[in-house]
Parts: C-alpha cells; structure tokens; sequence
C-alpha cells in the first residue's frame, strides 16, 4: 500500500486543496487522476500531474512503485488543473441524453446514460461540476458532472414533462416548471421542494430566475408570463400580447427587460416593472424557439422552427443579420457577448460555434446522434466564465399550439 498526496497548485474549484489516497503500488497515475476525479470533482481531461519535488508531469501509465523514494515514503504530487477552453454540456435524445463536450477539439469526454428519457432542459455550476437536469421524467436530477454520477432526484412534480430550468447556484435555489402547469422551488442544500407556485392554465416552458432567488419569470402555452415574488408566493399581473404559445425568454433583471419568443413567430421585448410591451420583433417566420439577450449593448439573437438564426439590433426593433446552416429547429442557444461568440443547437443534431459579428461559422461540433435540445457552455477567457444563463426551448413537435 502507497500513501500519496496530492496538492492542487491553482484550485479552480471548491471541492478540496489537497487529499491523501491509499492506493496500490502497481496502480497507475491513471487510476489516481480516477480518484482525484471521483474526490475533488475536476474532469481526467483536466488533470496535469506533476512530482512535487521536479515539477515533471507524469504520463498515465507510470506506476506509483517507480514513484517512491523510500519503503514507507508517501508519494507526493502536485494537481495542475489545465481548464478546457470550451466545454459544453449537450442535451437531448439518443443513447447518450447527456454529453459533456471539448468544443475546441470536437471530443466527447464524458457520456451521462442514466437519465430514462430525452433531456429536455438543463443547467450547469461549472464552478463544480455539479448540474441539474429534466426531461420527460417527472423529476429533476442534480449530477455531479465529473464524477458522471446521479446525486439525488428531486420529486414533487405530478406529471412526466419538466421542459424548463433554472437555478442560482450561490443561494442553492433552483426553480423548474412543466406539464402540471406549476413552478416548483428547490433547496438545493437539502434537495427539498421548499415552494409550489401555481398560477398558470397551461404547460410551462421557459422560466428564469433572478440572481438572488427572490424574483422568477415564467412563460407558458397559456400564452401569458408571470413574475413571482417569491417572498410572499404572489404573482404580478399577467404580461400579455403573445398570441401562441411562449417557449423561450431572457431577462436582464438589473434593468428589468425581458426578451420572450412564441410558437406565433414573434418576439416581444417587455418592461417588467410595468407590465408593458415596449418593442414587437418580426423576422421569423415559423415559431421562436431560443432566444438570448445582452441589454448592455442592445443585442439580442433568436432561432426558432424556421431553422434560421436572427440578430437584433434592440433599440431599432430590427434585424440586423441573418445565420443560416441548421437544416431543422434552433432549439437553444449559449452566448458570449464579450467576446461575440455564439453556440447555436439544433434538432438535426448539430452545433455550430459563430462570430456573432461577422455572422461567419467558426466551427461544427460533431460527434453525437440524436437532436439537441439544451446546452450548457463555459467560456474562458470571456466575461462569464463561471456560469452563464441557460435559454431552454422545447422543440414544436412536442408541444400543442
């Protein structure tokens, strides 16, 4: 038996700055980057083991036992964690609902097969490595992505068919709505159903919740959003305007605007503070799917059933380009508005990285089969590099009109 010590020189995460590992001196450095994986939460394609007393990286297969200086030394390394420059978390259909992803060199690194049915929504803490996932089951389950491993399945919803997530990964809240036409709130902590908002008529498919748990806005097939206090569990008054179905929004809270789009091919941009429909966008002309919004620099992107993606100019309410190369539904969207980079998702299985700016495509991920219906993105190097806002959308063969 080795004793070996592992000290993190950079540790990214929270989960831990050092461990101690009884291990077997035949084991490899690639069962330790295992156990570090397992213990510390940071993703094998990560690790960069080095000897503590050389600064030598150490390849996979050497062994613990060619390691030792001394019978009853402990082994001493250090963890250098080399953070992938883009990774993305893919949901949807297929064999493999959920694949952890390396944008920048088209990999998959890590297949999550236990959900029972299509993943339909999902939201990710990059700081560590955990998630929350939904789909056509009736729970939501919270992952610990490097570990590939369930967590725990929050119970509560009363139907199969959660379509939407979102979560505050600091207050440990997260809300989630769906088929049974509620929005459920959770502790995140505790894993416990702490709130039930019921208000809508209908199926809920988009929700976002602001970032200190106290403010949720819904959208629902009952055509109508609602802002929750979650204080008292009161709604504001209905915003309405949108004729079908609404499947997507993004809110910039510190502002109070929000962007929604709806199976009746528009987009409206609203004054949450007053309730009032402050622009109508209209470009697309099947239903809108996905949308994102940046208020600073008054852009926005919407993609919808019309395979077509549109960036919008906000304070003139126009288009000002047009991304085309799904051949089905634009289905979701991540966005880096610093650095103008698009990840666009779509039924035909594809994502596609854009400049946003020059509307020319950067790359094409490839590697799955099956539709996409979430993603999840982290960009280093850019301004939301921890955690970036998820814009779910449920694709319109799944949902009446």
């Amino acid at each position: 038996v080795v004793v070996v010590q592992v000290t993190c020189s950079n540790p990214y995460t929270a989960a831990g700055r050092s461990a101690v590992f009884r291990m077997r001196s035949v084991d490899s450095i690639a069962a330790l980057k295992e156990l570090i994986r397992e213990n510390l939460r940071v993703l094998v394609q990560e690790q960069r083991i080095l000897t503590s007393a050389f600064g030598q990286e150490l390849h996979d297969n050497k062994t613990l036992w060619e390691l030792r200086t001394q019978p009853g030394e402990p082994v001493s390394v250090t963890l250098v964690p080399a953070p992938i420059n883009l990774l993305v978390l893919i949901g949807g259909s297929g064999h493999t609902r959920l694949c952890l992803f390396d944008a920048a060199r088209g990999e998959p690194l890590h297949e999550l097969t236990e959900p029972k049915d299509n993943v339909l929504a999902a939201v990710v803490d990059w700081n560590h490595h955990r998630g929350l996932s939904a789909g056509w089951e009736s729970t939501v389950r919270l992952w610990d992505f490097a570990g590939g491993k369930t967590l725990r399945e929050l119970q509560g919803h009363n139907a199969c068919g959660v379509f939407c997530l979102a979560a505050d990964w600091v207050a440990q809240k997260a809300v989630s709505g769906g088929q049974d036409c509620t929005l459920r709130i959770w502790d995140l902590n505790s894993c416990m159903l702490v709130q039930t908002l019921v208000g809508h008529a209908q199926p809920i498919f988009c929700v976002s919740m602001e970032a200190n748990a106290r403010r949720v806005l819904s959208g629902s097939q009952d055509r109508t959003l609602r802002l929750w206090n979650l204080d008292c569990c009161e709604t504001m008054p209905e915003l309405t305007g949108h004729s079908g179905t609404i499947f997507c929004l993004a809110v910039d809270w510190s502002w109070m605007r929000a962007l929604s789009g709806s199976w009746d091919c528009t987009l409206r941009l609203w004054d949450l503070s007053t309730g009032e429909t402050l622009q109508e966008l209209r470009y697309h002309t099947n239903a809108v799917f996905s949308c994102a919004m940046d208020w600073n620099s008054q852009q926005a992107v919407s993609g919808g059933a019309d395979n077509a993606i549109c960036v919008w100019d906000l304070k003139q309410g126009l288009p000002i380009r047009q991304l085309y190369g799904h051949d089905s539904t634009v289905t979701c969207f991540e966005v880096e508005w610093s650095t103008n980079r698009l990840l666009s998702g779509s039924l035909d299985g594809t994502l596609f990285l854009w400049d946003i700016e020059s509307g020319e495509r950067l790359q094409t991920l490839q590697g799955r089969t099956g539709d996409v219906r979430c993603v999840q993105a982290r960009w280093l190097g850019g301004a939301n590099g921890a955690q970036a806002v998820p814009q779910v959308a449920v694709p319109n063969a799944l949902v009446p009109r």
